[in-house]
C-alpha cells in the first residue's frame, strides 16, 4: 500500500505544478499535506484504481488484493500475520468472491460508459444532420406550424358544427319550422369552415411530405440516430439502475480495501520463533 501512497503522492505534486510555482521541497510538503488532509478520500480514488486495474487484468494487482488473506508467513525466523480485508465489524472477506463482485461493477460501469459515448457520438450525427436541412427549416416551420393552428382551430369548429347538427336533427324529428331552415343555413356555413381546415391540413401536410421527400434520404439518416439516441438512453438508464444495484454491495468491499491501503504496517509482527 505504500507504493500505491507514493504513486498517488507523486502525482499531485506532478498536478500541483501544472497551477503553482513553488521549489520542489515545498511542492513536496504542500503534496504531503494534501495527503494528509484528504487521507481517506485519497485512499478511495487509490481503492477504486485498484478494481480498474484488476479489471483490466493487471496482474500486480489482482495478486495484491489476494495478498492481504490474513495468514501467517516467516520471514527472518520471525511470524507475521498479514492483514486481511474484513468487513466493518471484523470478519474475514473472500478475497476471490471480492475480486468477482469487483469486475461484475466495473463491468457494468465500463458497459455505462460505452453507452454515454455512444450517446455524444449520437448526438453530434444529430447536431450535423440537422445542419444539412438548416436551408429547409423556415419553410418546412411554416407548415408545421399551419397544420398545428389548423389542428387547434379545427377541435373548436367541429365541436361547434357537431352541436349544430344535433339541434338540426332534433328539429327535423319534430317539425320544420323556419328555425329549422335557419339552423339547416347556420350548418352548411359551419360544413364549409370544417371542410376548409381540413383542407389547409391536407395541403400543409403534402407540402411537408414535398419537402421531405426531397431530402429522403437526409430524414431517413435523422430518423435513424433519433431512434438510435432514445433507444441509447433507455441502456443508460438501464446501466444507471443496474450500477446502483450492485454499489449497496461495492460499498462496503471499498471501504475494507481503504481500510487495508491505509495501513502501513504490511505485515503485524506477532513473536519470535525461538
Amino acid at each position: 500500500s505504500l507504493i500505491f501512497q507514493k504513486d498517488t503522492a507523486m502525482r499531485i505534486n506532478k498536478e500541483l505544478k501544472n497551477y503553482i510555482e513553488l521549489e520542489n521541497d515545498y511542492l513536496l510538503g504542500m503534496s504531503g499535506f494534501i495527503m494528509r488532509k484528504f487521507f481517506y478520500f485519497i485512499h478511495e480514488l487509490m481503492a477504486k484504481e485498484l478494481i480498474e486495474r484488476i479489471y483490466e487484468k493487471d496482474i500486480n494487482a489482482h495478486d495484491f488484493l489476494l495478498f492481504y488473506n490474513g495468514k501467517t508467513i516467516l520471514i527472518d525466523d520471525q511470524k507475521y500475520v498479514i492483514p486481511s480485508l474484513e468487513t466493518a465489524d471484523g470478519k474475514q472477506r473472500n478475497n476471490s468472491s471480492i475480486i468477482g463482485i469487483c469486475k461484475l461493477w466495473m463491468s457494468t460501469k465500463r458497459r455505462k460508459e460505452l453507452f454515454e459515448q455512444k450517446l455524444v457520438d449520437t448526438q453530434m450525427k444529430i447536431e450535423t444532420i440537422n445542419k444539412k436541412l438548416i436551408h429547409i427549416k423556415p419553410e418546412k416551420d411554416r407548415e408545421e406550424q399551419r397544420i398545428i393552428d389548423a389542428e387547434k382551430e379545427a377541435i373548436v369548429v367541429n365541436k361547434q358544427h357537431a352541436e349544430l347538427e344535433s339541434k338540426l336533427n332534433y328539429l327535423e324529428q319534430t317539425n320544420y319550422n323556419n328555425q329549422f331552415f335557419e339552423l339547416q343555413k347556420e350548418v352548411q356555413v359551419s360544413q364549409k369552415e370544417v371542410d376548409k381546415l381540413i383542407e389547409i391540413i391536407q395541403g400543409a401536410k403534402a407540402n411537408l411530405k414535398a419537402i421531405k421527400d426531397a431530402n429522403k434520404t437526409t430524414y431517413t439518416e435523422l430518423d435513424f440516430y433519433t431512434n438510435q439516441k432514445k433507444e441509447v438512453l433507455h441502456d443508460i438508464k438501464t446501466q444507471a439502475l443496474n450500477i446502483n444495484t450492485k454499489t449497496t454491495q461495492m460499498d462496503p468491499i471499498i471501504e475494507s480495501i481503504v481500510r487495508v491501503l491505509m495501513d502501513r504496517t504490511k505485515l503485524i509482527k506477532t513473536e519470535s520463533l525461538d
